[in-house]
């Protein structure tokens, strides 16, 4: 036997063999506390001692799904608007700024309404009432703290202060030294206690701006929001998480403070934290803080409508003076369900990879697109899709990359995975997600995610166990019963450059 013939194998046995022996590694009952404050909140530590660091994470169950119609957008608003400060943190003197904030408004609309009387911009009582406002912002920004959270933050060694919203959750997030976790604890109860919304225009305008150039100015994102909008009829995930566009400008701070009472509510979020701490004196310290906050449930009720059952294809154009894209969607369960791991498994052997089944047949064979990607979403707390992406190569059009990419999936519903295929696939996901637990950081994510996503932590851990109990009778059962065309939604970006000949 010549030495490459013996050595790949042996290769792939060690990566199979280390593989198998970080899973043990992650093993986690036995390691992770969990606690329920009398409140509703739920706290999940895990002890990692092997340096004096920690990873902080709050998860709330709100997303870009639980907004009204009319307002969208919201949840992202205010993600940015809870980094402004609360009653203590952003001022000098909240008394005085709520008066201040109070007599502003007032001068604002007697100013509006005089203005709009007619007596005209500079008749006296205007130009008076202007001078008083004038005086009032500036007493209000010397009162002011920008960006005082921030500022704690890093003056106490922290990193990675940040917050993301999805359509599903709302996450904050930030490392810290060990010994500075009392100050985490301390800050984000009042931040979940007194949030304070202050600067509303100036966060409009940011968040507006970010939408802008994450989807006006994008084009593959632009057809990615009417891909969403026209795959579910019904169902707020065919809403994008920056909101439709004008919406953001109907948002007042009456339903910002509605949204924020509403979802900002101990028994509405989950806190991991992971690192160099004791359980016990966390759980202490969570409750004469986080535990003060009083219990509330969370009074603005779900009504997600049900996404019905598509029936027949669906297509959307979107012209552009771009290169061409392609997306196409499956419906298919929820992350609770059976065959949500199926998928993973599926999305693995269609995309990751230079050996994955679409790499091979649209780049390798074929050329007719430059890549293929694949993944599950929008959401995943509710029904969602498999979604695959392809960018076609001139002068190879959207309509070639479709019917290559059906005869892919039909070929999986058709005949059985062979078990190397299927065990590589395997491989990729339990690596990949292996890998976000390496860190106390991703340990922390991966924690608050299952427990809220699917109700329970000890998920994560069962991940692994659930990715190997896929078979290949499993791949095609799911492939014969989602991959069909009734159940698919296509949108491509049409070039008119290429149209014009360029």
């Amino acid at each position: 036997m010549s030495t490459k013939r013996w050595i790949l194998p042996l290769a792939a046995m060690l990566l199979l063999s280390a593989c198998v022996s970080e899973a043990r590694a992650q093993r986690l009952e036995g390691r992770v506390v969990e606690h329920t404050l009398d409140n509703g909140m739920r706290l999940i530590l895990m002890e990692r001692n092997a340096a004096p660091v920690v990873s902080a994470v709050i998860r709330y169950n709100v997303g870009s799904v639980d907004e009204e119609e009319g307002k969208t957008g919201l949840a992202h608003l205010y993600e940015h608007l809870a980094f402004r400060g609360t009653e203590v943190v952003g001022t000098l003197d909240y008394a005085r700024e709520t008066v201040l904030r109070s007599s502003i408004d007032s001068l604002e609309s007697c100013r509006v309404r005089l203005v709009e009387s007619g007596e005209g911009a500079h008749v006296e009582p205007v130009r008076g009432i202007e001078e008083q406002l004038e005086k009032m912002k500036a007493e209000l920004e010397d009162i002011l703290v920008v960006e005082e959270l921030d500022q704690i933050y890093n003056l106490n060694g922290s990193v990675g202060l940040n917050a993301t919203t999805t359509a599903d959750f709302t996450t904050f997030m930030v490392d810290l030294p060990a010994n500075r976790l009392p100050l985490w604890a301390i800050l984000e109860s009042d931040r979940m206690a007194h949030s304070v919304p202050r600067d509303l225009e100036a966060e409009r305008s940011i968040v507006a701006k970010e939408r802008r150039a994450r989807i006006q100015d994008d084009p593959e994102a632009a057809l990615y929001q009417q891909f969403l909008k026209t795959a579910f009829t019904v169902h707020p995930y065919r809403r994008p998480v920056p909101g439709w566009e004008g919406e953001l400008e109907s948002i007042d701070l009456e339903d910002v403070y509605a949204f924020y009472h509403g979802y900002y509510s101990p028994t509405n979020a989950v806190a991991a934290v992971v690192g160099d701490i004791d359980s016990e004196h966390v759980i202490a310290l969570a409750e004469s803080t986080f535990g003060r906050i009083p219990c509330r449930t969370v009074s603005c009720e779900r009504a997600v409508p049900a996404e019905p059952k598509q029936r027949e294809a669906r297509a959307v154009v979107l012209e552009r003076d771009t290169e061409p894209a392609l997306f196409m969607g499956f419906h298919k369960p929820e992350i609770t369900h059976p065959d949500d791991r199926v998928f993973e498994v599926m999305s693995r052997i269609l995309t990751t990879g230079t050996r994955s089944r679409l790499y091979q047949s649209l780049f390798v064979q074929e050329q007719i697109a430059m890549d293929a990607s694949s993944w599950l979403g929008p959401g995943d707390r509710y029904p969602n899709l498999l979604i695959i992406a392809a960018r076609p190569i001139w002068p190879h059009t959207c309509e070639e990359v479709e019917s290559a990419v059906w005869s892919e999936l039909e070929t999986l519903a058709r005949e059985p995975v062979d078990g190397e295929e299927l065990r590589r696939a395997k491989n990729r996901v339990s690596a990949e997600f292996l890998r976000k637990l390496q860190d106390n950081r991703g340990m922390a994510d991966e924690l608050s995610y299952y427990a809220i996503s699917t109700g329970d932590w000890r998920n994560l851990e069962r991940r692994v166990s659930r990715i190997e109990s896929v078979g290949p009778e499993d791949i095609q059962r799911c492939a014969a019963r989602y991959f069909i065309r009734e159940n698919c939604t296509i949108a491509r970006l049409v070039s008119t450059r290429r149209e014009k000949g360029e």
